[in-house]
């Protein structure tokens, strides 16, 4: 079952709000890629505090706005396992960017700024350990970064 901000696992219980809503934010992706709830949390919890540490104010202000929007509703029960091994692509959208699985029907996450879309694609390829394809503004591959043995 997916998780929102105001029913998360337990272990996010002492969690400061943006390093629990990042929590929440990265479980519901993992469990959305096919992970396990078991290795999922423990990995969610790693990577909020990895970007508590690194985020700066404005990012975690950021985070608090976003997520009262996104983890009111209930994220999609459309998980696909089978797209676990998939590459993931940043992808151009009009002027934003795309976090899309290759062969998902929709994009995970849609960005501004093509950066924060590589960020996300990162951690979503890192956890799925498959490879981030980003491509340039016409769709073309730009570069690819491979993290199968990450």
């Amino acid at each position: 079952m997916p998780y929102t901000k105001n029913d998360y696992p337990s272990a996010f219980k002492n969690f400061d709000e943006p390093k629990k809503l990042k929590a929440v934010e990265i479980t519901n992706q993992l469990l959305a890629d096919g992970y396990d709830k078991d290795e999922a949390i423990p990995i969610a919890i790693s990577q909020a505090k990895e970007w508590t540490n690194q985020a700066s104010a404005k990012e975690k202000k950021d985070m608090i706005d976003i997520s009262s929007k996104t983890l009111d509703k209930s994220p999609s029960t459309d998980s696909r396992p089978e797209l676990t091994d998939h590459a993931v692509d940043i992808l151009p959208d009009g002027n934003q960017w795309q976090v899309k699985t290759r062969g998902a029907k929709q994009a995970s996450d849609v960005f501004d700024i093509k950066e924060d879309a590589i960020v996300r694609g990162k951690t979503i390829a890192k956890n799925k350990r498959t490879s981030l394809v980003i491509h340039r503004e016409d769709g073309t591959i730009e570069r690819t970064h491979s993290y199968k043995d990450a």
